[in-house]
């Protein structure tokens, strides 16, 4: 993989990330409203009740923000590991690509016997003649 292509991954899902995040902020923000309508309309409700909601609320936001922080946060570290790991692989395939092309490894010993082994194999006949066997009733 390139640094494009993991670019391009890391970008589609910060966008979803974002894009469900916002929908997550939109549907708290209108529970708020309806629920400060419900109070205003409402003469039932308690004023703690009604502060109590309102710090919960207050709260919420707050974990809401910082939750969103600590993810562009963990999306920054991911991109940095990976485009340097990229970048690593790279540069160390390069260099196996270079070196390959100055000299030609040598055939082991092993690879050589394995090599004739399967020649050999190849041109040999087999040595058992299996017969067809008939599987139909015979009467006795």
């Amino acid at each position: 993989m390139d640094s494009r292509m993991i670019r391009q991954i890391l970008d589609f899902n910060k966008k979803a990330f974002d894009d469900s995040f916002n929908v997550v902020i939109t549907v708290q923000e209108n529970a708020e409203k309806m629920t400060r309508i419900f109070w205003e309309k409402s003469s039932f409700i308690p004023e703690e009740g009604k502060k109590m909601v309102e710090d919960w609320a207050h709260t919420y936001r707050n974990g809401l923000e910082e939750f969103r922080t600590s993810v562009d946060e963990r999306f920054k570290l991911v991109e940095n590991y990976l485009l340097s790991a990229t970048d690593q692989m790279e540069s160390s395939f390069n260099t196996v690509v270079k070196s390959a092309g100055q000299k030609k490894p040598a055939e082991s010993q092993p690879a050589k016997k394995v090599a004739a082994d399967l020649k050999a194999a190849s041109s040999r006949k087999p040595s058992v003649k299996k017969e067809k066997i008939s599987r139909k009733k015979t009467d006795k």
